[in-house]
């Protein structure tokens, strides 16, 4: 029987239930034998029947008008109000009676003390949008704690199937450091199944070390946690050292307490080797395998940012190769760039491995001659002269002599502004050139 409070069924009747639908729901909620109730989208009770009477203590007249989860105060919170919302936003039905209910429910457990608990199951009135239908039944403790045990298992089986589906590398942490699962992907960058690594520390089967520094010991579990910007090399159970990133996410309780942690971590051998290949090709010239225009103007300005050494400077060639045109325009571009990279090769074994080589651009090259007298850096000079024109470019059938053009500027305290000296080093250049 369902049990109406004083104005209930106005409430019921108003532009909302037509005389035949509400005599067909009395008789449906009569039929039941747990507790049920109707509330609107406010949650607000409107019809109370006996059985929940018998299980809260509370009479309709008590109960109708007022908020389900004022009188039950254990449904206050998120979940019983996302179980509402759920039902609310039901879609609508065909009108037939065995579409009041929903086939489908909101179910969960709200623990009322020590002793009772109760199930909650909550649907939506399909044919008028905005009322649900409350179920409450009384369960004993130990059918709860089994339903609590198996919602939990699926809930850790689901989790578990997803995480070994993902690519990155997972491995799940109790509070006291110890692994509780590993996916598939940490298996193989660990090299320990999951059976293996299941009871034991993170830091049995985890090896990780900072690559910047000096301490060559694995790192602990407070500085793995610890560990996220850091550059990080995991070491394989056989030995191979791996370049890894990771993340870890703490998971606690109401309380705050920490439950267990999340670590995701993936190999960046990769990601560093296109990094690295990236930054060579922004700093060298693809066809001599020097240094660029861009890069020497900034070891350049860095140098001239440094004190100089009392007693002590630098010195600037410029080199202009002065037949190179002849080889590009009679045999092509390919030419070309093999004499370019054989001249490279010919000026490196003047140099010292201190000096910074550069190609400027076209057949121009700088060299930065660091801590050099101008006497030092007139003997490079002519040895680089020297050997460029004793040296005779073969291509093909063809073969040309070569010579080369070099402007010289001394760097000393004074010397700040970078292009001034390039400036300087040009005509410098430029002057050998018209000389011969």
């Amino acid at each position: 029987m369902v049990v109406q409070g004083k104005g209930s069924i106005e409430a019921l009747q108003v532009g909302v239930f037509s005389q035949n639908d509400l005599v067909q729901l009395q008789e449906v909620i009569e039929a039941c034998d747990v507790g049920l109730c109707l509330i609107n989208t406010e949650r607000r009770v409107v019809a109370w029947n006996r059985h929940l009477a018998d299980i809260t203590g509370m009479m309709d007249q008590e109960a109708i008008t007022r908020p389900l989860d004022e009188l039950i105060p254990q449904l206050a919170g998120p979940r019983f109000s996302k179980m509402v919302l759920t039902a609310v936003k039901a879609p609508q039905s065909d009108g037939s009676l065995q579409t009041y209910f929903s086939l489908s429910s909101s179910r969960h457990l709200f623990n009322i003390d020590e002793e009772r608990f109760i199930r909650v199951s909550v649907k939506p009135l399909m044919m008028h949008p905005g009322y649900c239908l409350v179920q409450i039944s009384e369960i004993d403790t130990m059918l709860a704690q089994q339903e609590q045990l198996t919602a939990s298992s699926v809930a850790e089986q689901r989790t578990r199937a997803m995480l070994s589906s993902v690519e990155d590398a997972v491995i799940l942490i109790d509070a006291n450091g110890r692994v509780e699962f590993a996916n598939l992907a940490a298996e193989g960058m660990t090299g320990y199944h999951n059976r293996q690594m299941v009871g034991r520390r993170l830091t049995e089967v985890y090896r990780l070390f900072d690559e910047s520094s000096s301490d060559k010991n694995p790192l602990g579990l407070e500085q793995i946690i610890d560990s996220e910007r850091k550059q990080l090399l995991l070491k394989h159970r056989e030995g191979l050292s791996l370049p890894v990133q990771q993340t870890i996410t703490s998971l606690k309780d109401e309380a705050g307490n920490l439950e267990s942690m999340v670590l995701v971590f993936k190999d960046t051998s990769q990601s560093r080797k296109l990094a690295a290949q990236l930054s060579w090709q922004s700093s060298h010239d693809p066809v001599t395998r020097l240094y660029n225009r861009s890069e020497f103007d900034r070891q350049f300005t860095t140098l001239l940012e440094q004190p100089v050494v009392k007693g002590s400077g630098h010195c600037l060639l410029y080199l202009d190769i002065d037949r190179f045109k002849i080889v590009n325009d009679n045999c092509g571009h390919a030419a070309g760039d093999e004499l370019l990279r054989q001249l490279a090769s010919l000026i490196k074994r003047s140099i010292r491995n201190s000096d910074l080589l550069a190609r400027m651009g076209g057949d121009e090259f700088g060299i930065l001659l660091t801590q050099c007298s101008v006497a030092a850096a007139e003997r490079i000079a002519d040895s680089i002269r020297r050997s460029i024109q004793g040296f005779r470019f073969v291509y093909g059938d063809k073969s040309f002599s070569q010579s080369v053009s070099i402007g010289m500027v001394a760097i000393d305290d004074q010397s700040k502004d970078l292009q001034q000296i390039l400036s300087f080093a040009d005509s410098a250049c430029f002057s050998a050139k018209e000389e011969g």
